[in-house]
């Protein structure tokens, strides 16, 4: 009986029930020689697991008191794994111990695989601790499961083991750490890796690949920056009211604050290096007592509520599990910047428009560019947490001593662009919450987007005219139609900003069936797909996120924009009619050169993914002409703030208490209206003055008659004739919120109504 006799060689128990090792061949003592023989009937493997159990025991006790015990212990271990070895019918014995967060896991399923063949299959049971053997020559995978872990494998790699070898017996001891379902840490597509390798060291051992190990742990755990909670504070979900720049603090279940942010200036926040599944509670500092007793409302990046608390003694605190915390965990995060560039030199201030704008990293890659519109405003999209930034211009934009200001999208001051980067001007910021990066962010309502491109049918040479086009959300609600002119453009304007959108096409009398494939091209008349048209089906395209960034501008939402943008209109009326022919000749031309190119990487460029897709989503969410009478889809938030009367558009200019003296912030935004109404000469205006019911309602009257006076003459004081204006006082009359005499409200409620409105008398 080799097997056993090579037990009673080299391993013997001591009275104490513990293993000790012989360097010589003594023979056990009789008392204990039963203790083995009886388990004669048992596998080997069985056996195996006896023997380290007991080694395990031994040298777990050692492990308190010796810092050096995971060698010893690996050294000893593996001494007694080569004894064993002496009876082994394969070439390698792999003995392991199951674990999860350092405690040992009973009933795991071991599977041994070679080229995707099973070779065994076998349960642990009530122990922890497995072994199996193979031989040298193929590469083995190693499946462990368990139902309290995600299931891992690791290998063992012997073809590299030369076959002067093959006569030789290695052993390899290993613990396996596996995680738990429920560690949300876990990035799980690193699991279809395998988590540990076994490998011949070029001599005589199999060894495990330290170097592959580390490289795993290093990846298989998401970086903190990866757990993100956000959300948004809603004060009041009717009127869409939120708690913008306060301090919020997550805690964790021992009461220690694991995390501070501030809501922003619409009342987002984000906690970055913060793990979901540890948060029980997240506190909001009000610091009004006017506020006590108020609901506030925690909603999640998807516009959906999640909890709401009561405020009390000027504190906000939900109470959260680890399912409602997962529910604001994001770790696709990203948000959108927005701004004014304003150009001033000693001569003249002006819109910076119409100019490049870029958007750079932290080494001056460029990330995005854009256009400035009519106003100087740009926006840029897919800002990612806790990254630095710059966004910048071409210098040679700029003349000798002029100057670029950034404002935000309320025409307040945030910074010059005064850092030189190479061939442009810069200004740094960072998306972590800070003044900066506060003022310049900006929220989905707040802007605008416009949808344009061109249609053609197989080639440049059939512009497809007079069809009607429709744009989709991403619940396949029609929010807009247009039909394409006689060179098969379309657009869309002003609409409200989406981040998913698709197109359709009412096939009208089959004016679409003509054509094998239906190209899509840009306004600056770049190809953007080719889509392969079956007969009798209805037209949807489906773009991906950098082809819609080429269909779509998007730009602030400003009612300022309209007067501008129709000056330049009827400037550019006349000349774009002229233009229109040799336009189309031109476009033609060039795209006829582009399509004879493009056309042959029509494989490439059409996603039958994308397709299949589309016509899934088709049929499941049938596109109707009738629902096109639908103007609007639903935003899934609270009710937000109406958008103004575009013929009345209202101004928080601010004035100093009690009298009718302006801010420096007021004096930027009636620095805007003053471009305006420079860029439309024939814009006239009345200037409205409101206060709030604080004080007498003479000297309300009055002041704000007077607070009228004074924004007429500081645009006139710019140039601009006075007859272009007139000016009345409304005092409190006209509040816009219950702030009545008599009535408790906060300094922010009586601020609504302390006001500057523009009515538009003409154009």
């Amino acid at each position: 009986m080799i097997y056993k006799e090579a037990f009673i060689n080299h391993v013997y128990l001591n009275q104490n029930g513990s293993l000790r090792l012989k360097k010589t061949k003594n023979l056990m003592p009789k008392i204990y020689k039963k203790e083995i023989e009886s388990t004669s009937n048992l596998h080997k493997s069985d056996l195996i697991g006896i023997i380290l159990n007991k080694v395990k025991e031994k040298f777990g006790k050692i492990r308190q008191n010796l810092y050096f015990y995971p060698r010893m212990k690996k050294s000893l271990f593996t001494c007694i794994c080569s004894l064993l070895l002496l009876s082994l019918d394969a070439q390698v014995a792999v003995f392991g111990n199951v674990f999860m967060n350092g405690e040992r896991l009973t009933d795991s399923k071991i599977i041994v695989k070679s080229k995707g063949a099973v070779l065994q299959t076998y349960t642990t049971g009530a122990v922890s601790n497995f072994s199996f053997e193979v031989d040298f020559g193929p590469n083995y995978e190693v499946y462990i499961e368990n139902a309290k872990t995600f299931p891992m494998f690791f290998e063992v790699i012997t073809e590299k083991v030369p076959m002067r070898l093959y006569d030789a017996q290695m052993a390899h001891d290993m613990d396996a750490g596996l995680y738990a379902l429920d560690d949300e840490r876990i990035d799980t597509m690193q699991l279809k890796k395998p988590f540990y390798k076994i490998i011949y060291d070029g001599k005589k051992k199999m060894v495990e690949d330290e170097a592959y190990s580390i490289e795993f742990e290093k990846g298989v755990v998401k970086k903190l920056t990866q757990f993100l909670m956000s959300g948004k504070v809603y004060l009041d979900t009717v009127t869409g009211k939120t708690l913008k720049n306060k301090a919020i603090s997550a805690f964790d279940k021992n009461g220690k604050k694991i995390g501070t942010t501030y809501t922003n200036r619409y009342g987002a926040f984000l906690f970055l290096h913060i793990i979901p599944s540890e948060v029980v509670r997240i506190e909001v500092d009000v610091d009004d007592p006017a506020f006590n007793g108020s609901k506030v409302s925690i909603f999640n990046d998807n516009k959906v509520p999640i909890t709401e608390t009561v405020i009390d003694n000027g504190k906000a605190n939900w109470l959260f599990d680890r399912k409602l915390a997962k529910t604001l965990m994001d770790t696709n995060f990203t948000s959108i910047v927005g701004g004014k560039l304003i150009s001033a030199s000693n001569k003249e201030k002006k819109f910076f428009a119409n100019k490049s704008v870029y958007l750079t990293d932290s080494t001056n890659k460029i990330l995005s560019f854009t256009k400035s519109n009519t106003l100087g405003s740009f926006v840029f999209e897919q800002i990612k947490p806790n990254n630095s930034y710059f966004i910048e211009v071409d210098k040679k934009d700029l003349k000798p001593g002029e100057r670029i200001d950034m404002l935000t999208k309320d025409d307040n001051f945030i910074a010059t662009l005064d850092s030189s980067i190479e061939d442009k001007k810069a200004v740094r910021f960072s998306s972590d919450y800070n003044k900066i990066y506060n003022d310049l962010s900006i929220e989905e309502k707040e802007i605008k987007m416009e949808v344009k491109a061109t249609i053609f049918g197989d080639n440049v040479n059939h512009p497809i005219g007079k069809l009607k086009i429709l744009l989709l959300n991403d619940t396949y609600q029609v929010i807009d139609s247009a039909y394409t002119d006689n060179l098969g453009t379309f657009k869309f304007k002003y609409l409200p900003f989406l981040k998913r959108f698709y197109l359709s096409a009412e096939n009208t009398d089959n004016i679409l069936d003509v054509f094998q494939n239906i190209l899509i091209y840009s306004s600056d008349a770049n190809l953007i797909k080719i889509m392969t048209h079956q007969k009798g089906t209805k037209f949807l395209y489906n773009a991906v996120a950098a082809e819609m960034s080429r269909l779509r501008d998007i730009e602030l939402e400003d009612p300022w924009l309209e007067y501008v943008t129709k000056s330049d209109s009827k400037k550019q009326g006349s000349e774009s009619k002229k233009a229109e022919s040799v336009t189309a000749k031109q476009t033609g031309e060039v795209q006829n050169k582009k399509t004879e190119k493009e056309s042959k990487k029509t494989e490439q460029v059409v996603s039958k993914k994308e397709e299949k897709k589309a016509v899934k989503n088709e049929e499941k969410n049938p596109v109707s002409s009738e629902i096109a009478s639908a103007p609007s889809a639903s935003t899934g938030e609270p009710n937000a703030e109406a958008v103004p009367d575009v013929k009345s558009i209202t101004e928080q200019i601010h004035f100093e208490k009690n009298k009718a003296n302006l801010t420096p912030e007021s004096k930027e935004i009636l620095d805007k209206i003053i471009l305006v109404m420079n860029a439309n000469k024939k814009l006239k205006i009345e200037i409205c003055g409101h206060t709030d019911s604080q004080g007498a309602a003479d000297f309300n009257m009055s002041l704000s008659s007077t607070r009228a006076l004074t924004v007429k003459n500081y645009i006139a004081s710019a140039g601009i004739k006075s007859k272009r204006m007139s000016t009345k006082g409304f005092g409190e009359t006209q509040l816009l919120n219950n702030c009545t005499d008599g009535v408790s409200c906060t300094e922010s409620e009586h601020a609504q109504n302390r006001r500057i409105e523009f009515k538009i008398l003409s154009e």
